[in-house]
């Protein structure tokens, strides 16, 4: 077969164009990871265009959306200190549309392919914060009519909106990106909710996370996005005090629990404490607290 590329243009011009031609392709189609019997409209081969349709039915109203988004950063962030409320809030607004708590559907905006990690961090909050409403036996907690919550949290457990698909949608929404050649914080953020839901949901069954593969990938992806150096070694963090605390928060989180791990296994630490500076997390009050309420910041787990 005549390559005709290659009679009309320089050899360099010829692999320019094939490269272009294979990335166009994968474009087109993206393998997701997950099983076919969860979504009947999921094939192995995924579009973009697909994963937002298929969020886009599957996400609730603005009102049971925003309510959970909200219980998310009461009740599980203090623990899990990973992101900061003020800048997520900002990219969940222009994402889902401008927060309200009417029963209005939500309009899926998609500007750019980072946001598909970005609706992977959407599904595990939503999926967390629907937890917040269940005890550890999984019965619906009880709120004494007193609490400003009651008729909310009423709401939501009479209309428990959230199904469990979010947990393999977040899956899916974070496919588009191949951690194997190069990834973003965004997905860096989504692969970690991606672990701390493991952790977490009842599904996975009463015990702790064994598997140190899983580990040992967020671990290597903090270190190579510079999580293991103190922020402030770089000049863009120097005048940005609320993302130089998520960051120290976010690399002691991880030590922690691979320490946990490590005892827990009989297993020796991936932590190279020779080889990272980060200083500990302090707070600073409006400063940089990374969630609205400066009471929950105070007393979150890593201040």
């Amino acid at each position: 077969m005549i390559d005709f590329l290659s009679l009309t243009y320089s050899k360099d011009e010829v692999q320019k164009a094939k490269r272009r031609k294979l990335i166009q392709s994968r474009d087109k189609e993206i393998i997701a990871p997950i099983p076919l019997n969860l979504f009947s409209t999921v094939k192995y081969f995924v579009s973009e265009n697909e994963i937002t349709s298929i969020f886009q039915s599957t996400v609730p109203s603005k009102k049971v959306a925003w309510l959970l988004i909200d219980r998310y950063f009461k009740y599980v962030h203090p623990f899990y200190p990973f992101l900061d409320q003020a800048d997520i809030y900002k990219e969940f607004n222009r994402i889902l549309g401008e927060k309200s708590y009417k029963e209005e559907k939500i309009q899926v905006k998609i500007e750019k392919r980072l946001d598909f990690a970005r609706i992977s961090l959407v599904c595990m909050i939503l999926r967390m914060g629907k937890l917040t409403l269940y005890d550890n036996q999984n019965r619906p907690i009880i709120v004494d009519k007193s609490n400003p919550d009651y008729e909310n949290v009423l709401y939501l457990l009479k209309t428990d909106p959230v199904d469990d698909k979010v947990t393999v949608l977040q899956q899916l929404a974070l496919s588009p990106f191949n951690i194997l050649s190069g990834y973003s914080y965004e997905a860096f953020e989504g692969m970690l909710h991606m672990k701390l839901i493991q952790q977490l949901a009842p599904e996975e069954g009463d015990v702790f996370d064994f598997s140190s593969t899983y580990s040992g990938l967020i671990y290597d992806m903090s270190f190579n996005l510079g999580l293991n150096r103190d922020p402030t070694k770089y000049p863009g963090f120097l005048n940005d005090k609320r993302m130089l605390n998520k960051y120290r928060k976010t690399w002691f989180s991880i030590l922690q629990s691979d320490s946990i791990q490590g005892f827990m296994t009989i297993r020796p630490f991936p932590n190279d404490f020779e080889r990272q500076d980060t200083k500990f997390p302090e707070f600073e009050g409006e400063e940089n607290n990374n969630n609205f309420d400066i009471e929950i910041e105070k007393y979150s787990k890593l201040h």
